[in-house]
């Protein structure tokens, strides 16, 4: 509310004048359809930190590989 407060912003007529005039320049199909897919993407963002993560393990290359070839050549 920093911010609000810094550029005289927040009042109700404020917020009324903003929404009127996003609804005639986008519709209210759009914003509707902007609304379900910010809701649909909050609900797999918050899926995916719930759920735990795929870890492929993945094998120590400490010990170089049998298949190489350290051959030297002067």
């Amino acid at each position: 509310m920093i911010l609000a407060n810094i550029f005289g912003f927040g009042n109700p007529m404020d917020v009324g004048i903003i929404a009127v005039v996003a609804l005639v320049l986008f519709g209210g199909t759009k914003i509707a359809g902007f609304g379900k897919n910010l809701g649909e993407g909050l609900k797999e963002f918050k899926k995916a930190t719930r759920d735990e993560p795929d870890v492929k393990e993945i094998p120590s290359t400490s010990a170089p590989a049998a298949t190489e070839s350290t051959t030297k050549v002067d």
